[in-house]
């Protein structure tokens, strides 16, 4: 049921001209091609034969506006612009991102820490 009119589509079907029907029809045909929204991309996934506006990339990625042209600033990151608009193309963004440095994270090993917790009960035990 439509929540305007409150008739079901095949009645409103009946009631519109031919080519808003037409167009209805088309929409209807668009809507069951998708399914369940299934072709939707999940956050965080960029494919590489995408071009995506700056808006849509921001929202997929959950960065701001001023973290990507940070980004571009500092690190070269691709962007290109036609008339006002920013693109992001997903081969040249991934390409970008594999060029990146390699973090370097501090993390203590497993076995480090158990030598601080054993040294540490040891000069426990001695100073009683």
């Amino acid at each position: 049921m439509l929540p305007a009119t409150g008739k079901t589509v095949a009645e409103t079907r009946r009631t519109l001209p031919a080519a808003r029907q037409a167009s209805l029809d088309r929409a209807t045909a668009v809507r069951s091609k998708a399914g369940n929204h299934k072709s939707r991309v999940a956050s965080g996934v960029v494919r590489g034969h995408e071009v995506l506006r700056l808006e849509s990339f921001m929202k997929r990625m959950g960065m701001t506006r001023e973290s990507i042209i940070n980004a571009r600033r500092a690190h070269g990151m691709p962007v290109r612009k036609l008339g006002r608009r920013l693109l992001i193309h997903g081969g040249e963004f991934l390409d970008w991102v594999k060029s990146l440095p390699l973090a370097v994270l501090n993390v203590p090993d497993a076995n480090d820490a158990t030598e601080a917790v054993s040294t540490k009960n040891e000069e426990t035990k001695s100073g009683n």
